[in-house]
């Protein structure tokens, strides 16, 4: 699910010129540096926190997440992400290795299409039936994706 669904957890600096936001990942030697240029940056800058290919993104940046979503190393992306809007994000990758699973489960779960998607593996699974033909229809609409 984590690779399906890209999961990423960043920092995010945005800035309007490019050539800022190439300083920012140079100066950016470690947690703490970035972290303290995210505080000095303001509104500018937010904790992401866990997303997903599902989550309210912009799209230049969402078109990045199977990239971003492959790094195994907690620390600054190398490049500088043009946003939609022509300004720069400039990104700090964390919890790379997944092992903050109880955040994960949470945030996973509450994504409508991965719920779906977990629930039909966890039914076919078990080999869950329904006879009841009412029934059957009626958990169909639901998703296909429960029964057969």
């Amino acid at each position: 699910m984590i690779k399906d669904y890209q999961v990423v957890s960043f920092k995010k600096i945005v800035v309007t010129k490019e050539s800022e936001a190439l300083t920012i990942i140079k100066e950016s030697t470690s947690a703490e540096i970035f972290d303290k240029k995210l505080k000095d940056a303001g509104t500018n800058g937010e904790d992401a926190g866990i997303v997903t290919k599902n989550s309210t993104l912009d799209d230049n940046l969402k078109s990045q997440l199977s990239q971003l979503s492959a790094v195994n190393k907690d620390g600054v992306y190398s490049e500088a992400i043009k946003l939609s809007d022509d300004s720069y994000a400039v990104l700090y990758l964390y919890n790379t290795d997944h092992k903050n699973t109880d955040e994960l489960i949470n945030k996973l779960t509450s994504d409508g299409d991965v719920q779906k998607e977990i629930e039909g593996i966890y039914l076919k699974k078990y080999n869950f039936k329904v006879n009841d033909s009412k029934i059957k229809d009626a958990i169909k609409k639901l998703s296909s994706e429960y029964i057969e």
